[in-house]
């Protein structure tokens, strides 16, 4: 039992360091329930389109948060990227957000739960490599709701593509993590896109 006891205390520090963060202190866009995105001037604010719309799906889509680049292809977050991911639950403290999709890799799961926690939302994973079957499935089941999506630098604009029906966005940069797509969806095919930066 000594020994257990012993060897905690000497992993705590290294599991303590592996939750730190850095506080996200950039001014943040709210989005409203009634439909808008009050960008941080609190002056200015976008319309989302079809939001009050019940025919209408709205995809709330970023990329990962900043990553752990010692971690290889399975890293997660590092302490910015969880005080970035930590921020997004004021952006949609007022709006409603009734699924949270990820890809099943540490650093969009760890993106998406600290809103998914909020929201009281299971994180529900998805395949980035079958994004028209998924795009598919959650038009059926999901018409009419928000849906916040976590993905990757090539995946998010690749799913946005699906959804417009037009081959227009391209991967992100590499340092790119502050790129949020809102679109509104009728139907796969008829979509309107809107981007914030976050």
């Amino acid at each position: 039992m000594k020994n257990a006891l012993n060897l905690i205390l000497i992993l705590l520090p290294f599991c303590v360091k592996a939750q730190e963060l850095i506080p996200y202190k950039k001014a943040m866009p709210i989005v409203t329930k009634d439909g808008y995105v009050m960008l941080p001037s609190g002056k200015d604010k976008i319309k989302i389109d079809g939001y009050l719309d019940k025919n209408t799906t709205i995809f709330f889509m970023v990329r990962h948060a900043e990553k752990d680049t010692a971690g290889g292809s399975n890293a997660d977050l590092n302490p910015v990227g969880r005080g970035r991911a930590n921020a997004l639950v004021k952006m949609f403290k007022r709006t409603q957000i009734h699924k949270v999709y990820s890809t099943d890799v540490p650093r969009t799961k760890s993106t998406a739960k600290p809103l998914a926690k909020f929201k009281k939302r299971r994180i529900e994973l998805y395949n980035a490599k079958k994004q028209a079957e998924f795009a598919v499935s959650v038009m059926e089941s999901c018409k009419g709701q928000k849906i916040f999506v976590v993905g990757h630098s090539n995946s998010v604009p690749y799913l946005v593509n699906i959804l417009r029906g037009v081959d227009e966005e391209k991967d992100l940069p590499d340092n790119e993590y502050s790129k949020m797509y809102i679109v509104s969806v009728k139907k796969i095919g008829d979509a309107k896109v809107q981007v914030i930066n976050f």
